[in-house]
């Protein structure tokens, strides 16, 4: 096996490579919404905090928009608790998830990693997140990040 086949095994037998279902594509005809739970490929970003890999993410951008870009915007979604004492971060509980697909454990939306993705980054999806007051708190969450609070 040549050096280049070796290297290509390597990065295709990464563990974060292997994540089950998930690493399914998004259905062609699945239409992406404003307050979706997505899982999604997030790439790789080594000794930062930025959030990588296969996780869950919610996405933030508009519908019209959605429907007509091969980019949206997302929010990557987190386990750990380690700040739960900051304004950007919102806790996400499974039960405020609808129409859920699949499982998805107590998880900290991290507003302040707000970023713009790739439709075909997009993996299993997981729900949808249809209670106006969390989604408030959301967008309330992310103003606090971005300064658009007075």
């Amino acid at each position: 096996m040549g050096r280049k086949n070796r290297m290509q095994n390597r990065i295709q037998n990464r563990p974060q490579n292997r994540i089950g279902k998930t690493t399914k594509m998004l259905s062609e005809h699945h239409t992406v919404h404003r307050g979706d739970v997505f899982f999604a490929k997030l790439g790789y970003h080594e000794g930062t905090s930025i959030q990588n890999g296969c996780r869950p993410v919610l996405v933030l951008s508009n519908d019209k928009g959605n429907y007509h870009s091969n980019t949206i915007s997302i929010i990557p979604l987190t386990g750990c608790f380690k700040r739960p004492d900051l304004p950007c971060h919102i806790l996400l509980y499974p039960e405020d998830i609808k129409n859920r697909h699949q499982k998805l454990s107590v998880s900290t939306v991290l507003t302040e990693q707000v970023t713009t993705i790739s439709k075909s980054d997009l993996r299993g999806y997981v729900g949808r997140i249809e209670d106006s007051t969390l989604l408030g708190k959301i967008e309330y969450a992310l103003s606090i990040h971005l300064g658009l609070c007075g």
